[in-house]
């Protein structure tokens, strides 16, 4: 039993610090019920590039799907709707990007996401573009968040994800 104690200590005192010192995307779920039927209608996803602090300003390219908190629920099925970004009190650098591929590495947002993050307070894009019409973008498998071009080391970025049922 003390060996069982010691290994399982020692395990945790490896993980540790490689969960800490993360700079990737972390992320929540929120679900909004219909309050007649009980089905699911739309689920908030909020995501948390970078840290503060942190020198390397590249935000590994993350699979949302497989995230803490937002693994609970299984976005096969929903149709990415909107995508809503934010910064913390330092913005990334100007006209970086924001893709968020299928399976296959196709973009949802239909290049919509491009130069998206900026030193604005707020930027949003409706989901696939085709010119300038939007739609709707099924989502079949795993998606991915990806940061391209931000070189400002503070930069922490907030991501919120609308996905709707129909």
């Amino acid at each position: 039993m003390k060996r069982f104690l010691i290994s399982i200590l020692i395990l945790a005192l490896l993980i540790v610090p490689v969960v800490s010192y993360s700079a990737g995307i972390s992320g929540t779920a929120t679900p909004v019920y219909n309050r007649a039927t009980g089905k699911l209608e739309m689920l908030q996803v909020d995501l948390t590039c970078g840290t503060k602090g942190v020198t390397s300003p590249d935000y590994t390219a993350t699979v949302i799907n497989t995230i803490s908190g937002i693994a609970d629920y299984d976005l096969k099925g929903l149709y990415l709707y909107e995508v809503r970004a934010k910064f913390s009190d330092t913005p990334a650098t100007i006209n970086s990007d924001l893709t968020i591929t299928d399976d296959f590495g196709v973009d949802l947002l239909g290049g919509a996401g491009t130069d998206m993050l900026d030193s604005a307070d707020y930027t949003s894009v409706p989901a696939g573009t085709s010119a300038t019409v939007y739609f709707k973008r099924p989502v079949t498998g795993n998606i991915t968040a990806n940061i391209i071009g931000n070189l400002v080391n503070d930069a922490v970025i907030y991501i919120r994800a609308i996905f709707v049922t129909h």
